[in-house]
């Protein structure tokens, strides 16, 4: 049976460093998330290459001011925080947890992702288990990228240099986080009827 469909568009908010801001390139898993859900939401990318979880922190009571209310939101940072102590960027692990439980209750209805493999293994590793501990803590849906990532033997395809998804890595991304974004939108309807019922259901002739 055909409908005039929903009346509005779900909105999906990334949120993130540079991770998510090269999302919407081709292939980047933002993009598939935006394809995924076309018609159905609308995609916000507000990712800030190079940007660690204090100053990510900083910057958000001005982006909730300036946005409509999110339907789900997305948290894919921790990779600049995770460089060597004394680095410009570094965050040490026990201020990256307690920036990211303030991020989380500064938000509403959201999904959290603990981010991939960069950089030195071990120490990526406790910030990839303190996003994770946060998620829990804060009772929000967590995608574990790190250890899906660890699992893979050959990870290092799915990057460009290290840190960035190429193509492959936006797929394998996108893949782990829609699911999670559908368990929140699975009731979201496509807007307005489909073409083929468009003149009778808008009363057009």
């Amino acid at each position: 049976m055909s409908s005039l469909g929903a009346d509005k568009f779900a909105k999906i908010f990334l949120f993130g460093d540079s991770l998510t801001q090269q999302s919407f390139s081709p292939g980047g898993w933002g993009a598939r998330v935006a394809d995924h859900f076309q018609r159905r939401a609308d995609v916000l990318n507000r990712g800030f290459t190079g940007y660690n979880t204090d100053w990510a922190k900083a910057i958000l009571p001005r982006l909730l001011a300036s946005r409509e209310q999110a339907d789900v939101i997305t948290v894919l940072l921790g990779s600049n925080d995770a460089v060597k102590e004394g680095e410009y960027q570094h965050v040490p692990l026990d201020r990256y947890a307690q920036n990211l439980r303030d991020i989380l209750e500064a938000l509403c209805e959201q999904t959290n992702i603990s981010w991939p493999l960069n950089r030195e293994n071990e120490r990526t590793s406790l910030y990839a288990k303190a996003a994770l501990s946060v998620g829990v803590e804060k009772s929000v849906d967590t995608v574990d990228l790190y250890s899906a990532m660890v699992k893979e033997p050959a990870y290092h395809k799915y990057l460009s240099d290290g840190l960035h998804f190429n193509a492959a890595g936006g797929q394998f991304l996108a893949e782990l986080v829609i699911p999670k974004l559908e368990l929140h939108l699975c009731n979201q309807k496509s807007v307005f009827p489909h073409w083929e019922d468009a003149a009778r259901l808008l009363n057009v002739s």
